[in-house]
């Protein structure tokens, strides 16, 4: 199953593998906060890993959207870690509500 992983890049999830033991590969946006603990999984695990990065010169102010939407879309299951404050976030959540595809909220509160 192709997981996608997204969230606030100040959500730091150490012990990420427990929610991805079902993957066969891991889609996530790069090297920071959630997206750097799911990388970082994948590459220890030895489990196929794709990083989507924001195109700030392609997209601008909207590059992180962008590049959320497009870890949901090539996903099976994408995983949204969120903390009930980042609006980028709660876009993608938005998002994966209209397109129709699975997803699953891990709320993050500290």
């Amino acid at each position: 199953m192709k997981i996608g992983v997204i969230g606030a890049k100040n959500i730091h999830i150490p012990k990420i593998g427990r929610y991805l033991v079902e993957a066969d590969e891991i889609i996530t946006g790069g090297r920071r906060g959630v997206g750097g603990c799911a990388s970082e999984f994948a590459r220890r695990s030895g489990i196929p890993l794709t990083e989507i990065p924001p195109k700030i010169r392609s997209y601008g102010r909207a590059a992180h959207t962008a590049r959320n939407r497009q870890i949901i879309d090539r996903a099976d299951l994408t995983l949204i870690f969120w903390d009930l404050r980042d609006k980028e976030t709660k876009t993608a959540i938005r998002y994966a509500e209209k397109s129709g595809k699975t997803y699953e909220i891990i709320y993050h509160l500290t």
